[in-house]
C-alpha cells in the first residue's frame, strides 16, 4: 500500500470517528440540556465569524512566501514569526473586544 492510500484510510478512519462522537453527542448529551446547547450553537458560528480578523491572512502569506523561506533555509523564522503575529493579534483582539468594554 502506497503512503498516499495509507494516509488517506487513516484519515477516512479519522474522520469517520468523528462523525460518531458528533452523532452520539447530539443524540444523547444534548437533548438533556438544551441551555448548553443554545450557547454552543451561539458560540461556534461567532468565532467561526472572528477567527479571520485574528489571523489577518497569516495563512496566506504563509502560503505564498514559504517555499521561498524554505529555499533559504529560514523556514523556523517565518513559523515563529507567524505564530507571534497571531498570538499578538489575539491579544489586542481579546483587548480591544472584552476588556475595554467594561
Amino acid at each position: 500500500m502506497s503512503v498516499v492510500a495509507r494516509q488517506g484510510f487513516k484519515y477516512s478512519i479519522i474522520g469517520y470517528i468523528g462523525f460518531l462522537l458528533g452523532t452520539v453527542s447530539a443524540i444523547f448529551i444534548f437533548p438533556n440540556d438544551f441551555e448548553f446547547y443554545g450557547k454552543l450553537r451561539y458560540i461556534l458560528p461567532t468565532a467561526e465569524m472572528l477567527v479571520p480578523f485574528v489571523v489577518l491572512g497569516i495563512s496566506y502569506s504563509n502560503v505564498k512566501f514559504f517555499h521561498k523561506v524554505e529555499r533559504d533555509g529560514k523556514k523556523q523564522n517565518m513559523l515563529s514569526l507567524s505564530l507571534l503575529t497571531v498570538f499578538i493579534n489575539f491579544l489586542i483582539f481579546t483587548v480591544v473586544f472584552f476588556i475595554l468594554p467594561y
